[in-house]
């Protein structure tokens, strides 16, 4: 691992204190950089591993199928979904496999669905998956105006460089009945 040997796998009391202290109050994006193992190890997991071994993007597969009903009824959505690669500026030898912006209405919603038992049961599968990760919660701003104008003279609209509603999500992580466009606003079962 590039990070001092240590892994980045799951959050931590102190991670969720300061990003409860930022006090973002609306739209939560949450950028995710995955590194994935070449093979999955299900060895603290035995009872979630499958019969044949599979690799860590097959596992990560696996949870993302459990994830997303979870994601969506809290109100959640994915607005980026991307192969990653080498870093242009950072340590030569750094490499994200997938990179994904996930947005959810609040961050007490986020904390909602990061919470749920039913969702912490799929957890297995994704700590199997990842040799490393991030997980960075954006908030939402003012873009940059032209000529240095601040926002409220101009009324620049709020923006975070990563949405994309051309997207498609992958169809192994979604019920073949049901496809969603990325970005689409869940829709509420009642």
């Amino acid at each position: 691992s590039l990070s001092g040997g240590r892994l980045y796998l799951g959050h931590t009391e102190a991670g969720v204190r300061r990003m409860l202290q930022r006090g973002t109050s609306g739209p939560v994006t949450m950028l995710t950089l995955l590194r994935f193992r070449e093979w999955a190890d299900y060895s603290a997991f035995p009872d979630a591993a499958p019969s044949d071994p599979i690799t860590g993007s097959e596992a990560y597969d696996r949870y993302m199928s459990h994830t997303l009903p979870f994601l969506t009824s809290t109100g959640g959505s994915i607005v980026l979904l991307a192969t990653g690669g080498y870093s242009l500026v950072g340590p030569d030898e750094e490499r994200w496999d997938l990179v994904m912006a996930i947005r959810q209405t609040s961050v007490q919603d986020f904390l909602a669905f990061a919470s749920n038992q039913e969702y912490l049961a799929g957890v297995c599968h994704r700590t199997a998956a990842l040799e490393d990760s991030r997980l960075i919660p954006l908030g939402e701003r003012s873009r940059p105006c032209v000529g240095g104008d601040t926002p409220l003279e101009h009324g620049c609209a709020l923006w975070i460089g990563v949405a994309s509603d051309r997207a498609v999500m992958p169809a192994k992580w979604d019920r073949p009945s049901e496809r969603r466009r990325v970005g689409a606003r869940p829709r509420h079962r009642r």
